[in-house]
């Protein structure tokens, strides 16, 4: 066989991978998820990525802006998916031949005591090459790890997004609540003190007792030490916001202040219609499906570099240079010097550890396989979950806002009917105490709609 027959057979060697070529597995027909979640199988509908502009609210529309911008654990996440796309160059570039160059001066004074010894004094300059020949595809194998680990982690990157965003979200509508709350207790109070006074008036014409008078201001104090706990919790809820957009506490004190044009005093109406013409792809592109599915390509190109350990490597390594034992002679035609060294190795006894190492790795490859298929499972369930909460709390807040009507008209007459002495304290009391825990009953169902609404587009990775 002359030297061309034998690179062509080297060639031809490396164009081979061993190992399993990797297959996405096919857990959950289009159409069975389509007829879970009443999905189109296909269709041209794509979820918009700035769904919270529906909202129109500036204030939470800039939040969503300073938090996809600022906030530490994205910037973070990119600087993870940097550091792959280098190793993705490095594991490109590992199994191409290497060139280096070099120079050196060699003298060593030998001893005299050995006669074997010898004195050395020359000078070497040259190109050191070397190539490992991927004959059996190992470095393919790696090349492919590390590009699937780059796209593992450009999802990682799209699913902190998503997250941070969702959370900004649902922590806006959070502290808005608490606001309302505030806002409600605040009006309660202003109630509560009119019958007080009322009360008072009527206790100084003799009209009503000492024990009335006590309750009615019990029911007032109570009211106003409510108070506390809920402005605690605006700060928490404003703190976590800063810490979203990677600010200081108390900096975004000025734009969360409480206002009446906030989304949360307007009535929004989520389209339901829009699940059942999303094509079921939507789940699938889910970046943390896409994420698991590709870690799963990573582990399964792991396994080709186990089995690629079990056969010879095969190297290269050449030095073209100059030598002399004096370095003014370093530089003429006869110093020319060359070195060509082919080499082969093979494993012949490893205590059965590279089977061992195959067997490892195959088995942590079904645990990737099953860790696709759970994230894929719990998008499904997660989208299904969502929607049959914000069908049910759509639901309850309608009833409640109803029902809200109706105790707000009763204790409008029962103010005026005590104020006339036609009714006892303790009624009023007691249905002014209804009236705002329906008020409270209302602001958290129609949180729990918003937060929904930000739970169904989360699922659907957006």
């Amino acid at each position: 066989m002359n030297k061309f027959s034998w690179i062509a057979s080297v060639c031809l060697l490396s164009a081979c991978s061993v190992g399993p070529d990797y297959e996405r597995p096919d857990f959950y027909r289009d159409k069975d998820i389509a007829n879970s979640l009443n999905m189109a199988e296909k269709s041209s509908i794509a979820v918009r990525p700035d769904w919270h502009e529906d909202f129109e609210d500036p204030v939470l529309n800039w939040l969503v802006h300073l938090s996809l911008t600022r906030n530490l654990d994205i910037k973070s996440a990119v600087q993870k998916l940097r550091a792959a796309r280098e190793n993705l160059y490095v594991a490109k570039v590992a199994y191409l031949p290497s060139l280096n160059v070099q120079g050196s001066h060699t003298k060593t004074k030998p001893s005299q005591n050995n006669p074997l010894s010898f004195r050395e004094d020359y000078y070497t300059m040259g190109l050191d090459a070397s190539w490992e020949i991927d004959i059996w595809g190992a470095g393919r194998r790696r090349t492919e790890q590390a590009r699937a680990l780059y796209e593992a982690y450009a999802a990682d990157v799209e699913n902190v997004l998503v997250s941070v965003k969702a959370e900004t979200v649902s922590l806006y509508f959070s502290l808005r609540s608490v606001q309302e709350r505030i806002n409600v207790i605040r009006q309660s109070i202003t109630l509560q003190e009119a019958i007080f006074e009322l009360t008072s008036t009527l206790y100084d014409s003799g009209l009503t007792s000492a024990a009335d008078l006590n309750q009615a201001q019990f029911a007032l104090e109570n009211l106003k030490a409510s108070l506390p706990d809920l402005k605690n919790a605006q700060r928490e809820y404003s703190n976590a916001l800063t810490l979203l957009t990677g600010r200081l506490p108390d900096s975004l004190n000025s734009l969360l202040k409480a206002d009446k044009d906030n989304s949360f005093h307007k009535e929004f109406m989520f389209d339901f219609d829009l699940l059942y013409k999303l094509p079921v792809n939507t789940i699938r592109a889910r970046p943390d499906v896409r994420s698991a599915e590709r870690m799963l390509a990573a582990q399964n190109a792991v396994v080709g570099q186990a089995v690629a350990s079990l056969y010879p490597n095969v190297s290269v390594s050449a030095l073209l240079g100059l030598q002399s034992v004096s370095f003014s002679k370093l530089f003429f035609d006869n110093s020319q010097t060359y070195s060509v060294v082919p080499s082969v190795s093979a494993p012949l006894f490893r205590w059965g550890a590279l089977i061992a190492n195959i067997r490892a790795q195959k088995a942590i490859k079904e645990q990737s396989v099953l860790n696709y298929q759970n994230a894929l499972l719990a998008a499904i369930t997660d989208v299904k979950n969502n929607v049959n909460s914000l069908k049910a709390n759509q639901e309850k807040m309608n009833y409640i806002g109803q029902g809200l009507q109706n105790i707000q008209s009763v204790v409008y007459l029962n103010f005026v009917r005590y104020q006339s002495g036609l009714i006892e304290l303790n009624t009023l009391l007691n249905q002014t105490q209804s009236l705002l825990q329906t008020q409270n009953d209302f602001i958290a169902a129609k949180q729990a709609v918003y937060l929904n609404i930000v739970g169904f587009y989360k699922s659907l990775g957006v």
